[in-house]
């Protein structure tokens, strides 16, 4: 049986840093990330989030990533939807944290940060994960 591997490719920031109040959607500005022919995801099979929290809560917390689902041409927003597998913890001390994404990848899509129950200040990067043979 053989192994299949999987690489990583340089990241991505998808939505630059921003303080992100309780049980809201950060307002950071994003990127979009594309899985398209050229674009910065190029041929990706996963998707691995950074959550890299600059200010931390004074409390320990939850956060969740959303997909921002976006039409062919990169335009035409759909409702975000919840794409992490489960909710991330994030701690009182400044720090990356990182999740998978689950389900099926759009091609084009925004990703974005939200806070369950306590505020933070992040940055969200993308990591795409190709195939690889060697």
């Amino acid at each position: 049986m053989a192994d299949t591997l999987v690489r990583s490719r340089s990241s991505t920031t998808a939505q630059a840093s921003a303080a992100v109040t309780a049980d809201t959607l950060s307002t950071g500005t994003k990127t979009q990330i594309s899985l398209a022919a050229s674009g910065n995801a190029d041929g990706a099979i996963a998707l691995e989030f950074e959550i890299d929290v600059t200010t931390a809560p004074t409390t320990a917390g939850y956060a969740e990533v959303w997909c921002e689902p976006l039409q062919h041409d990169g335009t035409g927003d759909s409702a975000p939807f919840r794409c992490a597998r489960v909710p991330i913890a994030i701690e009182t001390t400044a720090d990356k944290y990182t999740c998978d994404f689950a389900g099926t990848i759009p091609e084009k899509a925004n990703y974005i940060i939200k806070a369950i129950d306590f505020g933070f200040t992040a940055t969200l990067t993308v990591v795409a994960k190709f195939l690889s043979d060697t």
